[in-house]
């Protein structure tokens, strides 16, 4: 069956399987590559952006802050510091809003 094919054509076959394999190839390493920087990429976000969910259980609603109540109240949320004290107030867009002590919006 061989015999009746050029072997012009035979060899152009034989090239162009040899083109097909190598652009498996790379095609291949290409995914590889990728797959690496991404992964590489989530780890990296990973550990340079710790996101810490707290949850805070009150036995009573007497234990509750005042800020607490004055965030639901008003839909607020707030940055505190170490000592629990509020640092910022922001509203449900955002935007950062004036507060006193205990949460209360100032333009209230």
């Amino acid at each position: 069956m061989l015999r009746d094919v050029s072997l012009q054509e035979i060899r152009e076959t034989a090239g162009q399987e040899k083109r097909l394999r190598r652009m498996r190839t790379a095609g291949l390493i290409a995914a590889v590559i990728c797959a690496c920087a991404v992964a590489v990429f989530f780890y990296w976000e990973r550990e340079t952006n710790p996101h810490t969910i707290t949850t805070i259980v009150y036995e009573s609603e007497q234990d509750v802050p005042a800020q607490t109540k004055n965030g639901l109240q008003y839909g607020l949320s707030y940055q505190l510091d170490a000592d629990g004290k509020i640092i910022a107030a922001f509203d449900a867009n955002g935007a950062q809003v004036e507060v006193d002590a205990d949460g209360k919006p100032l333009a209230q």
